[in-house]
């Protein structure tokens, strides 16, 4: 008989005699309640005590005797079966045709296995692509939104557009969009940002070029991102000169480049509260070119549009840059001249016309005259609408003059 047979064994005959103990040291305590005798308690204690070791001793024996000839026969034919299997192999005691159907079955189970780990392989990197996918979304996003904000101020703050795109290119480097640099060259001072010390990629565009570049990545997916950025930046540089373009137009006089009437007179008007507020004083100067329509008439008009704006250019170099130049119309032309007395800006308009002649048309030498008035603001007029009055006297004056000496 095996060790772990009469371990078996062994372990039942003490759970029968716990349980004999059990049922005598219940019968001692009924049978203790009942008796009132004045028979010492120790010794019946000691009594049924020896009585019961003998009981137990008695069973064990007794159960020995019926294991023996019960359990040990089952133990013997159970260990005659597990050595039988460990002889011979299962497949030899399986019908024909079932071992061959089993196999197929666990074939069958493990490409199962497999390919559902792959599947769950493929949805992991699905899920990762996904996620990639709606951040860069959402970076293009934002992208778009910083770019609408920003051409708004081209618009309604006058803000240059070369500004407008720094600001914008500032944004790109900000958020992670995989551009390291940035440099665009458009017609003004070169904008160059970010870490420009690796390989870049060159894009022509109808405004500049522009030069970008990218953390490399082989991935199919970033290829595409950089792709879409690519065209969103070549659209906003495209966008913003367009803006600047129609902003000018409202703005400026496409000719000659100076503010147009209404755009001179707004920021005319904004420069006298800044008068009142401070007790300063503006001139307001109304210039009319005196033989310009001789010129247009003998040589015609593409030869009268060079004049007028090498007379807008002279007028630029001549004057500050806190003074304010516009074209009224034709071949009159307005100069807010700030924070200057009567007398000052009078003198300021004559040494203007020392240096204005000759000018230089196409190789054709051209010597230009031209009538001036002035209003003084706040003595002269409180409003726009009185000073542009009184400089038109004074303009026409000053015509009528020249007129009699001619």
């Amino acid at each position: 008989m095996s060790m772990e047979h009469r371990r078996f064994k062994r372990k039942i005959f003490i759970g029968i005699s716990i349980i004999y103990s059990c049922f005598l040291a219940i019968s001692f305590i009924l049978t203790l309640t009942l008796l009132k005798s004045e028979v010492n308690i120790f010794y019946i204690l000691l009594s049924l005590s020896i009585t019961g070791i003998a009981g137990i001793f008695v069973l064990y024996k007794f159960m020995s005797s019926i294991c023996n000839s019960i359990l040990d026969p089952m133990f013997h034919f159970i260990e005659h079966i597990l050595k039988s299997f460990g002889e011979v192999e299962l497949e030899s005691l399986l019908p024909n045709g079932i071992s061959s159907e089993m196999e197929r079955i666990l074939e069958a189970y493990d490409d199962l296995i497999t390919k559902t780990q792959d599947m769950r392989k493929g949805l992991t990197e699905t899920v990762k692509k996904l996620s990639n996918m709606n951040e860069r979304l959402r970076i293009l996003n934002r992208i778009m939104v910083n770019a609408n904000a920003l051409m708004s101020k081209i618009i309604t703050d006058g803000m240059k557009h070369e500004d407008v795109l720094r600001m914008f290119f500032s944004k790109i480097l900000e958020l992670k969009t995989d551009i390291t640099c940035v440099i665009f060259e458009g017609g003004f001072k070169k904008i160059e940002m970010g870490d420009c010390s690796h390989d870049l990629r060159e894009y022509s565009t109808d405004y500049g070029k522009l030069k970008l570049g990218f953390i490399e990545d082989e991935d199919e997916m970033s290829k595409v991102f950089e792709q879409v950025l690519v065209h969103e930046i070549m659209n906003f540089i495209r966008d913003v000169h367009i803006i600047k373009k129609i902003s000018d137009l409202a703005r400026y006089d496409e000719l000659t480049g100076l503010y147009n009437r209404n755009h001179f007179n707004e920021l005319l008007s904004l420069e006298m509260k800044k008068a009142l507020r401070y007790g300063r004083e503006i001139s307001l100067v109304l210039l009319d070119l005196d033989n310009f329509k001789e010129l247009n008439d003998n040589h015609g008009h593409q030869f009268g549009d060079e004049v007028l704006k090498i007379f807008a250019d002279k007028l630029r170099r001549n004057f500050r840059e806190i003074d304010i130049l516009g074209r009224y119309g034709g071949d009159e032309f307005t100069i807010a001249i700030v924070e200057s007395g009567y007398d000052d800006s009078r003198k300021r308009v004559e040494e203007f016309r020392k240096k204005l002649n000759p000018i230089d048309v196409n190789g054709f030498k051209v010597n230009l005259n031209f009538s001036f008035g002035i209003a003084q603001f706040p003595t002269d007029g409180k409003n726009l609408d009185e000073l542009i009055r009184i400089a038109d006297e004074r303009l026409y004056m000053d015509k009528r003059k020249k007129s009699k000496r001619e």
